[in-house]
């Protein structure tokens, strides 16, 4: 989440009272994660420079605390906040408001596959035929694609949102996300006797992913037990493809071992 750098002699410039510059790179993707890490370096600087060893050469010389204490800083920290300094909230809440919002639709329709099968008395020539079943789920995961592209683009363009990344390469996480998603609204309304019981477990799929999948608050902040939790919603992964390929530009090379741990997740 940061990278501290300590320049060449800060050990020596610090005994001798010399002035030294510390480098904080912080990623500010999800300010919330680092807001306490940037605070306690603060405090952790301001401790070092009150404890000084110049300070017993100051005070040997006769000056009152409140003297030394103006004079005596040699320890600065240059903050450097990457990849949202701004705080905008189009790369953080309202990207993902919009995607949690969109994927309660396509739950909405896929969840109810399996029990309108029932109802109109198909589900078992159908379960004779699985690929049929998977058939049914492909135009449901196109439509969600097209839109999640759609909505992108539109907020690119319009409200400013930041996307460095390569968008064909991005293209693959996307998709495999959309497929996925369409596929878990299938499983949770297999056993659904009917298409209105059915519809009413879209929303166990809908705020799970919305509490955490990282929207809200950082993941590494969660517990342990809640991070493997969050890493069976599918939509938590989108937003780390989303985060490390749109709003940090990585290349899609970076990302294979967690396009393999989705994949295995499901």
């Amino acid at each position: 989440m940061a990278v501290l750098y300590l320049p060449h002699g800060l050990e020596q410039n610090r005994y001798q009272g010399k002035p030294s510059n510390i480098g904080f790179l912080v990623d500010y993707t999800i300010p919330s994660a680092t807001s306490n890490l940037r605070s306690a370096l603060v405090e952790g600087l301001a401790a070092e420079n009150s404890s000084a060893p110049a300070l017993g050469k100051l005070k040997a010389m006769g000056m009152s605390n409140e003297q030394i204490g103006g004079m005596v800083s040699s320890l600065t920290l240059q903050q450097r906040l990457l990849f949202n300094p701004t705080n905008d909230y189009i790369n953080l809440l309202d990207i993902g408001y919009i995607s949690i919002l969109s994927l309660g639709i396509l739950y909405g329709g896929t969840i109810t596959i399996v029990p309108r099968l029932r109802e109109e008395g198909k589900l078992a020539e159908e379960i004779m035929r699985p690929a049929g079943l998977f058939l049914r789920v492909l135009p449901y995961t196109f439509v969600y694609l097209i839109s999640m592209i759609l909505s992108l683009a539109a907020l690119k363009q319009v409200e400013g949102l930041r996307f460095v990344g390569n968008p064909l390469a991005f293209m693959i996480p996307l998709a495999l996300f959309c497929l996925i998603s369409s596929l878990l609204g299938l499983v949770v309304g297999w056993n659904a006797p009917n298409q209105f019981k059915a519809s009413g477990r879209a929303q166990l799929l809908v705020s799970p992913a919305f509490l955490l999948s990282g929207v809200i608050s950082p993941i590494a902040l969660f517990p342990e037990s809640v991070q493997k939790i969050s890493d069976i919603i599918p939509v938590t992964w989108y937003f780390k493809f989303f985060r490390g390929m749109g709003l940090r530009g990585g290349s899609l090379r970076y990302f294979w071992v967690d396009l393999s741990v989705l994949c295995g997740c499901w």
